[in-house]
């Protein structure tokens, strides 16, 4: 949401998914006599290759599993699983329309009996084969490299790891546990802080709210100049308690709703931002003034925090300033008497 991440659709990574869309394109011609062998039939020469190394035996194995159960399908069945599982590859128009069924592209829609094999296919696929085959790894190094920011992109808070200390967290968009067909397609998989992959997002499913289908967006396709407003906050009396925090979002559209719901930015950066470093931030103010003045009256000590703010929202992406910029920001037109006096009194003292 607050940067586009880069694709590099060239990259090794992008190939597994093209030979997993041909192997599904190719179970169109099968029936009940077919057999697996010779695999040149359903996978193209660079994946034959693949398959036929001595190191690559689960793999094959998972595929012979899923296409002996496959070829018992009726065709009805069998046309269904392909056609669904081509819809499933076109993942900015699933997360953007809200008239796609995304319950037909989910593992409940595969056929009963097919589901432990397709399971097992699709796990080893993202798990063990997109890290061999398609050096993921490598991938995060170049990607790392493209990145206007090297902080989340989801929340703007966290530091996203360098490549030489480990791979970030790549993140399903559509989660894998239900939206099995797109668990090796690239343009569902995107690097997230470790905070927002596990403890926010975690298993949402960001294309449903409760029943009801709703609008999420691509990180690769859309995003907006984010903004803060602390407008009618009330911060702490003092440095040791919390204050009451009114966090807007600008743009406020159905993009940023959707944001906010899955990774509870409000919340986020209401309590563990505004609060957690209401001390620290109050600190650096008063290390700033002290560099370029000491405030003599509240109308300077607001003036002090404006030059602060102003300093801070020019690179909102750097570190969590997109906060603390907008904190500064909103204390530059806090004109409470009491509170402006206990700044005047901290700061000079």
């Amino acid at each position: 949401m607050l940067f586009i991440i880069p694709q590099i659709p060239k990259h090794q990574a992008y190939r597994l998914n093209k030979h997993l869309r041909l192997f599904l394109k190719k179970l169109s011609n099968v029936d009940a006599l077919s057999t697996f062998n010779p695999i040149n039939n359903y996978f193209h020469s660079e994946f034959v290759t693949w398959l036929d190394r001595t190191d690559q035996i689960t793999l094959r194995g998972h595929f012979q599993d899923f296409f002996n159960t496959y070829k018992s399908l009726t065709d009805t069945q069998k046309q269904l699983l392909i056609t669904r599982f081509s819809d499933a590859q076109y993942i900015n128009a699933i997360l953007e329309d809200v008239l796609i069924n995304g319950n037909e592209l989910q593992i409940k829609s595969i056929p009963l009996k097919l589901r432990p094999s397709a399971k097992k296919l699709f796990k080893y696929l993202y798990k063990t084969t997109l890290g061999s085959f398609g050096n993921v790894k490598d991938h995060y190094r170049n990607l790392y490299k493209l990145l206007p920011s090297k902080t989340c992109p989801f929340c703007g808070i966290e530091r996203l790891n360098p490549p030489s200390l480990r791979k970030q967290d790549y993140d399903h968009i559509l989660i894998q546990s239900k939206y099995i067909y797109s668990s090796v397609n690239m343009n569902n998989l995107v690097p997230m802080g470790t905070e927002c992959n596990r403890n926010f997002k975690g298993s949402k499913d960001v294309i449903y709210g409760g029943a009801n289908r709703v609008v999420y967006y691509s990180p690769f396709v859309v995003h907006y100049p984010i903004t803060i407003s602390l407008s009618g906050s009330i911060p702490p009396k003092d440095l040791d308690q919390d204050g009451s925090w009114i966090v807007k979002i600008h743009p406020d559209n159905i993009h940023t709703k959707r944001w906010d719901a899955v990774f509870k930015i409000k919340k986020r950066y209401s309590e563990q931002m505004l609060n957690g470093c209401y001390k620290e931030w109050m600190n650096d103010y008063k290390i700033y003034v002290k560099k370029h003045g000491l405030p003599t009256n509240s109308i300077e000590a607001r003036g002090l925090f404006k030059d602060l703010a102003d300093m801070l929202l020019q690179n909102p992406l750097s570190e969590p300033y997109l906060v603390k910029g907008a904190f500064y920001q909103f204390l530059s037109t806090y004109t409470n008497r009491i509170f402006n006096k206990a700044v005047l009194d901290y700061v000079t003292s």
